[in-house]
């Protein structure tokens, strides 16, 4: 499906940014979680937050597509500004116009083969050796917008690790491109280290001091692999703090009351008038908000892990001998992985 872009970054008043936008700026202000839709308007609204920003790093003005610019001549024209600039928001944005082009239609050919074309993509333009150390110091930022921005499938992973090879190799890309693609068959075979540590990257990058906290534990759940007693208590509080901070924002008054989640929330709160069990009903309200699709078996399952989780968390605060080789990190990591990365789609 395809749309046009020509007038809505008139609507949008203009932003001001400093001459080179840092990354932070960018991940705040230009909206990092940008989900492609299959409503026009929606899609035009999320389509203009990105040119207005790639605009800006070339030049200003109206962004070229208002012009009859299509993606792939915006790719190539930040291809050159990337290069020649050495400038890393250019290139981060190069990265995100080219999948939206492969998105859109304008590249790439139409059984869905991405099609890697030196006349169309100006790869030509780049000296890869010579980009890889331009960029060395900013393979988060690169990570950041390709794992967090779209709902993918596994049919862009070529195009994704060309474009990511020229930054970094090795591991890193490996982790990158399964993490960001989403192919349930490459992302299975990940180590969940790997996922945790991207996921906390593009945490830490945003302006909350309760997520960089979450950041810092996360990585040093990922960093403690040998002491399976510090993993767990890191991953732990990582994740009651994301809690926490997630149920704070919800207002529950504003949640559909059919939703699992706050079902069961509505019938733990019977059960316990005094409110005896606070973490349980942060964590419902939390479900309710970043999976309210859940049906109520998952709701249950995935409550059943925490309380499980809390109730061992007790008894290690209360002085028990725990034998640590039966702490329950693997499911208390997946617990955090899956509300970590729930929480950064919603985060925008």
């Amino acid at each position: 499906m395809k749309y046009r872009y020509t007038s809505a970054w008139r609507m949008q008043g203009g932003w001001s940014f400093p001459s080179q936008p840092t990354t932070r700026e960018l991940v705040n202000h230009a909206g990092r979680r940008l989900v492609l839709t299959t409503d026009p308007a929606d899609y035009l609204r999320v389509f203009d937050r990105r040119m207005l920003v790639a605009n800006h790093m070339l030049g200003g003005g109206p962004y070229r597509n208002a012009s009859g610019w299509d993606n792939a001549a915006i790719a190539r024209e930040l291809s050159r500004v990337a290069v020649e600039r050495r400038d890393k928001v250019a290139s981060a944005w190069f990265v995100v116009v080219v999948v939206d082009g492969v998105l859109d239609g304008d590249i790439g050919n139409p059984d869905g083969a991405v099609v890697i074309d030196d006349d169309v993509f100006g790869w030509e333009l780049f000296d890869a050796e010579g980009l890889k150390k331009a960029h060395e110091r900013d393979v988060d930022a690169l990570m950041t917008v390709l794992s967090t921005s779209f709902e993918w499938t596994p049919r862009f992973e070529q195009l994704g690790e060309s474009v990511v090879g020229l930054l970094d190799d090795g591991r890193q890309v490996q982790s990158l491109s399964a993490t960001a693609f989403g192919d349930l068959s490459v992302s299975r075979a990940l180590p969940n280290d790997d996922q945790l540590d991207i996921q906390a990257r593009a945490c830490a990058l945003l302006d909350d001091t309760k997520l960089a906290a979450v950041a810092r534990l996360s990585r040093r759940m990922v960093a403690g692999s040998s002491d399976p007693l510090l993993r767990f208590l890191h991953a732990w509080c990582a994740l009651e703090i994301l809690i926490g901070k997630t149920a704070g924002l919800v207002n529950r008054a504003a949640l559909p009351a059919g939703i699992p989640a706050l079902q069961v929330l509505v019938e733990v709160e019977r059960q316990d008038p005094d409110h005896n069990r606070r973490s349980i009903r942060q964590f419902l309200l939390a479900t309710a908000w970043l999976f309210p699709v859940w049906s109520r078996d998952e709701v249950e399952t995935q409550l059943k892990i925490f309380d499980s989780v809390r109730k061992l968390r007790n008894r290690l605060f209360h002085g028990e001998n725990v034998d640590e080789r039966t702490l329950p990190t693997v499911p208390l990591f997946d617990l955090l992985r899956r509300y970590l990365s729930a929480t950064l789609t919603h985060s925008s």
